[in-house]
């Protein structure tokens, strides 16, 4: 029951979300050494959550889903110093309140809160900590049609994948004047078996990270082992972790027998973190193994967690990864330190 959940999980994540390169490099990750960790602590919910991305906000750990299948909530905060439940924002459904979706990996925080985009056009900004009518400091409508992995980059301009993606990987989206700025980004070099647009999405089907500064954007593909770094809206670095130039077929592609790569990647200030599978779906191997990468594209660290995941975060001072997991009734989340393994910037 689990391994399904949590393959189904990965499908609809990947249906969820959806770069020739002036330089393209090659980077064996086998060569650096495992480090494997064992948890100093294991906390258990009192809930079953199923999250699609994790975020760290002040004494929180926030969970974030985009379908009711998998909560009756979308957003629900948990205490750090217990991992119980503290509360949690909207329901789903269609009254005051609640949300026909919400986008799990648009997450922006400010000195006052955190911001959401909701119903697939919204931008919402709640206030922490949260007054007793639990309503928005602000709900203002960002798009007029639906995107994919929409970022924030100030109060002004917004990126997200661009639907026609022979024209462009990125679009540049000034909010205020309701208008696109600029195409921009390259897909990956690979020999595509595959016609029409609809295909090209979910081949190049991919994660997409901004950094704090707001400077610097990562894309990271899911089923074509390479990830890019844009800086200034231009490709500074393409890096390819796997040799391998064949590329799925398509009815591998749709029936999900072609591996995954990089998954749940999740960022701080110095660093993006992903989640390494390099498997098909479903083949879950007990173990939860992490990357480590600096915005300029060095890799910087490989962890073995002694557990299996449905998602991870890591704390903001970078001292410590939390794995999120499922059991039969109630979630585990396993606490790993790496103040003894410290990267070096």
């Amino acid at each position: 029951m689990k391994k399904t959940i949590i393959s189904y999980l990965l499908a609809s994540m990947l249906i969820f979300s959806c770069c020739q390169s002036n330089s393209s490099d090659y980077y064996n990750i086998n060569s650096v050494n495992l480090k494997k960790l064992k948890a100093d602590t294991t906390f258990t919910t009192n809930n079953i959550f199923i999250p699609f991305e994790l975020h760290m906000y002040r004494q929180w750990m926030v969970g974030i889903t985009s379908l009711e299948k998998f909560s009756n909530y979308p957003v629900v905060f948990y205490d750090t110093s217990s991992f119980r439940v503290d509360f949690s924002i909207g329901k789903f459904g269609r009254g005051p309140g609640e949300y026909t979706g919400i986008d799990p990996y648009f997450f922006e925080k400010t000195d006052r809160g955190v911001t959401f985009y909701t119903d697939f056009f919204f931008e919402e900004s709640f206030i922490l900590p949260l007054a007793d009518d639990r309503a928005p400091e602000y709900r203002i409508r960002l798009l007029e049609s639906i995107v994919n992995k929409l970022n924030k980059l100030n109060d002004t301009l917004y990126v997200y994948i661009n639907p026609k993606l022979r024209e462009s990987l990125f679009i540049l989206y000034d909010a205020k004047n309701q208008r696109e700025i600029k195409k921009f980004g390259e897909l990956p070099e690979v020999n595509v078996p595959i016609e029409g647009e609809d295909h090209l999405q979910n081949l190049y089907s991919c994660f997409v990270k901004v950094s704090d500064d707001k400077g610097t954007i990562a894309a990271i593909f899911t089923d074509i082992p390479v990830f890019q770094i844009y800086r200034n809206f231009e490709l500074k670095t393409e890096i390819y972790i796997d040799r391998k130039s064949d590329c799925p077929t398509r009815d591998a592609l749709f029936n999900r027998k072609c591996p995954i790569y990089y998954s749940q990647p999740y960022i701080t200030k110095n660093h993006i973190w992903m989640k390494y599978v390099n498997s098909l779906p479903g083949t879950e191997t007990g173990v939860t193994e992490l990357h480590s990468w600096s915005w300029d594209g060095k890799f910087t660290g490989r962890y073995e967690l002694d557990s299996e995941s449905i998602d991870f975060t890591v704390s903001d001072n970078e001292h410590s990864i939390f794995l999120f997991t499922l059991k039969s009734e109630f979630n585990e989340i396993r606490k790993y330190s790496l103040i003894d393994k410290e990267m070096k910037n």
